[in-house]
């Protein structure tokens, strides 16, 4: 499957390509694009989806590449068990979803339970605030920061906490 071009008011997508194979009980992909507002950005994902002995559906992460902001990020660089979603009649799980560039770690895990019980968590270590934000021209984001950052939804309200610490 490919795409050539698809703008949003959020982020645009130019060159997207997909390809499958299915391998056993897996099917797995392989999907090439160029993102954000110049299209500088460049995502070479490899990924999978099974079946597991639980019956739940496991969409998993293979080692990736991703350039956001110019840095170069290595999604699963362990190329572990781990980086993936897991899907079930009565939950979704985000699973240890590790990003590194260099030094830089920043590791995404969740849950959802239904529409109302939410819980996502980003633990930061070492990163650079420029190399994550996306780029505005009203405010320059720089420092190191380290810390985590939690959003749960309760009652139909996100709740965002933040233990952070920002260094020059």
């Amino acid at each position: 499957m490919s795409v050539d071009k698809l703008e949003t008011p959020y982020y645009n997508i130019a060159d997207f390509n997909l390809v499958n194979i299915t391998l056993n009980d897996s099917l797995r992909f392989r999907s090439e694009f160029r993102g954000g507002s110049a299209l500088q950005d460049m995502y070479n994902l490899s990924f999978y989806h099974t079946i597991n002995s639980e019956n739940q559906s496991v969409i998993g992460f293979k080692t990736s590449d991703i350039k956001f902001n110019n840095t170069q990020w290595v999604l699963n660089a362990k190329n572990d068990k781990k980086n993936k979603i897991v899907i079930d009649k009565e939950r979704i799980s985000y699973k240890d979803f590790v990003l590194t560039s260099g030094d830089q770690t920043l590791t995404f895990y969740g849950e959802e339970k239904g529409e109302d019980n939410k819980n996502y968590n980003i633990d930061l270590d070492r990163i650079h605030l420029a190399q994550i934000t996306p780029d505005f021209e009203m405010f320059d984001f720089k420092g190191l920061i380290n810390g985590g950052i939690w959003i749960e939804k309760r009652n139909h309200v996100f709740i965002p906490t933040a233990d952070v610490q920002i260094l020059d």
